[in-house]
């Protein structure tokens, strides 16, 4: 029971020395506060102000940045979207290019057969690339009759006529066609002097 009473004690003075102790610390800080002035005070705040300045400016920057890759990256999509417009128009006028001469043979051709049967079935054959260029949004450049335009019509001849019919096309040689305001070929016309 003595050891018990002893161990008991030792607690006690234990717990006496731990709150001596926290009492202390507790002083010390009380102190340690008292020992910052109101200059030490202003100090920090003035670099916790700086801190606060430095981090808005460079949250205002990678704003900057950020706005200007997203109008970049909006320009580069619209540029994407022109330039394969663009290749896709050029790829199709590559094959149109191609199919006129074959429209043109076809109607020679045409002109030429003596057989009825035969004329037709080359007439529907001539309906189907005719078809096939109105499906791009292809279409005749009108030409006889109507004054003479350099960008849509190509003289290679000129021809005596009235003097109120001077610059108009007389005839037409070859058909032009065009697509939307493309010139796939220019129509080869005879114009009047």
């Amino acid at each position: 029971m003595a050891d018990k009473k002893k161990k008991q004690e030792d607690i006690k003075v234990t717990d006496a020395e731990e709150v001596t102790e926290t009492a202390q610390s507790e002083e010390n800080t009380e102190n340690a506060e008292a020992d910052i002035t109101v200059d030490d005070l202003i100090k920090k705040l003035a670099e916790l102000k700086k801190r606060a300045d430095d981090e808005k400016q460079r949250a205002d920057d990678m704003t900057k940045v950020a706005i200007t890759l997203r109008a970049d990256f909006d320009n580069y999509r619209k540029r994407s979207r022109e330039e394969s417009a663009k290749a896709v128009e050029k790829g199709n006028v590559e094959v149109l290019e191609k199919i006129i001469p074959v429209i043109d043979v076809v109607e020679q051709a045409i002109t030429m057969i003596p057989d009825e049967n035969v004329r037709k079935g080359v007439e529907m054959i001539q309906g189907q690339l005719t078809m096939l260029l109105s499906s791009y949004k292809v279409e005749e450049i009108e030409a006889k009759g109507l004054d003479f335009d350099p960008k849509v019509h190509e003289a290679i001849m000129q021809v005596d006529g009235k003097e109120e019919d001077s610059g108009k096309i007389a005839d037409v040689f070859q058909k032009g066609y065009k697509m939307g305001d493309r010139v796939i070929r220019c129509a080869k016309v005879t114009v009047v002097k």
